[in-house]
């Protein structure tokens, strides 16, 4: 407790100032983690089994190691009011997103929700890809719960409506840390592009406490590794401890361009390695942002998005996987149908683009969102056509699209089209086991060719509109 009021003094000498009345923020954190049976094993409301997300198939979950979280940052200038709200999740899908942005109370007057994913591989499955396989029909079983996906939804709300709540006058600062010195992320996708650096976005109040903190790092949230059978929230929990303990306020974890494949460099795959990583990171953060003395100005906040961004359904695994998921009334939409609402082509998804400026050619903070696992390369790209002083890409936001790769990587060889699934590789076939792809997994994890130029077409032009 000392060492808290120490630090909280240090804030507040630094930071010397009064909260701007015409920025308010409001945070919260609610918690999903699924109800547990008398002998501690996570068990949905109907008493099936908690599949969970990100690795194989028949995971079932075997314990709760600490709670899963959906997070809420509300921010507030003027008469605009912007929710973000991140979960210990591997995604969550833009039908899902539509449905809480429905049932959010009018009253709460929020402008413009975002819901985000931190990608997490140790919580349940709200998509429906990793459940179990048996050999009786139906031969595969989704391993989404709808009862849990509705929990997720009134969670969301529960805690944006708590966010809305803690809203109070704040003044913003941000940061950016690097952390390629400290050999922290992994890339075991050619070519090795890495996005290493840590953004952060903070409110202070009066005091110079933390009403709370924003975090964006590209990283998969996967450091227990595939044989972990305990719902955790990984590295992103430890991340935000360190940042609640010490500075106060709702830590918010946020995933960036962690396509490719990002992934945690740990000595092993262990919670005290996991445990390890996070701290670190926050701790960064919290250096960083203490040695950021430049405040955020007084600013506006405005909100663009383009919510029919439509992308070619190529692949046939996922074709597959969304026609079984009708049983179960999960099935997505697809759009661009033929006849009859036959033949249905195209996913529809959306992406955002919130800008915090002070006036006329001054933009201090840009959010893009990505529906999907974005490559570093393309990452860059996007910063490249960003305005702010301080710039961050929220991955899997309002969606999970799979990764979302460069055109080039799906070029077919001239010389015989068959050899391709496609990719620039002319010796590549789509797999007889789409669980077995070799070096091509991304591929067989994404929408489709379509993915990347489409989502970088569209965040371009409301970029442009916007700045």
């Amino acid at each position: 407790m000392l060492l808290k009021t120490i630090l909280a003094l240090l804030l507040s000498a630094s930071a010397a100032f009064a909260a701007d009345p015409r920025i308010r923020a409001g945070a919260a954190k609610v918690d999903i983690t699924p109800p547990v049976d008398a002998a501690g094993v996570p068990t949905h409301l109907d008493g099936t089994p908690v599949y969970m997300a990100g690795f194989d198939l028949n995971r079932p979950a075997s314990a709760v190691h600490d709670p899963l979280y959906a997070r809420a940052l509300v921010l507030e200038t003027g008469e605009t009011r912007l929710a973000i709200v991140a979960l210990d999740l591997v995604g969550f899908e833009y039908n899902d997103v539509l449905d809480a942005r429905y049932l959010l109370p009018s009253e709460l007057q929020i402008d413009h929700l975002i819901v985000s994913s931190t990608h997490n591989h140790n919580a349940p499955d709200p998509i429906g890809i990793w459940g179990y396989m048996n050999l009786k029909f139906p031969f595969f079983h989704l391993g989404t719960n709808s009862l849990y996906l509705e929990e997720l939804k009134v969670a969301i709300i529960q805690a944006v409506r708590e966010a809305v709540t803690d809203l109070q006058p704040v003044k913003l600062r941000t940061a950016v840390q690097p952390t390629a010195d400290l050999d922290l992320i992994h890339d075991s996708r050619p070519p090795v592009i890495i996005d290493d650096w840590i953004t952060a976005l903070q409110g202070l109040d009066a005091e110079g406490m933390a009403v709370f903190t924003l975090v964006n790092w590209a990283n998969h949230p996967e450091s227990l590794g595939s044989e972990n059978t305990a719902l955790t929230a990984d590295f992103p929990k430890w991340v935000c401890d360190e940042i609640e303990e010490w500075a106060g306020g709702t830590a918010v974890y946020t995933s960036g361009a962690l396509g490719g494949l990002l992934a945690p460099n740990v000595p092993e795959h262990t919670f005290d390695a996991a445990e390890d990583l996070g701290r670190t990171v926050g701790r960064l953060i919290l250096r960083a942002l203490d040695e950021q003395t430049a405040l955020l100005p007084r600013g506006r906040l405005s909100i663009v998005k383009d919510d029919e961004v439509d992308i070619f359904l190529f692949n046939p695994l996922f074709r597959v996987l969304n026609f079984l998921s009708e049983t179960t009334r999960h099935d997505r939409d697809l759009v661009n149908c033929g006849p009859a609402g036959r033949l249905c082509l195209d996913m529809r998804t959306e992406v955002d683009v919130v800008t915090l400026d002070a006036g006329p050619d001054n933009t201090v903070l840009q959010f893009v969102t990505v529906p999907g696992e974005l490559v570093p390369e393309l990452g860059y790209d996007i910063l490249g056509a960003m305005a702010g002083q301080t710039n961050f890409i929220i991955g899997l936001g309002n969606d999970e699209l799979g990764y979302i790769l460069p055109l080039n990587q799906y070029e077919c060889s001239e010389s015989d089209p068959r050899d391709c699934w496609p990719t620039a590789r002319p010796d590549y076939r789509w797999p007889l086991n789409p669980f077995d792809s070799g070096d091509h997994y991304e591929e067989t994890m994404s929408v489709g060719s379509e993915a990347g130029p489409v989502i970088l077409d569209a965040l371009y032009e409301l970029l442009a509109e916007v700045n």
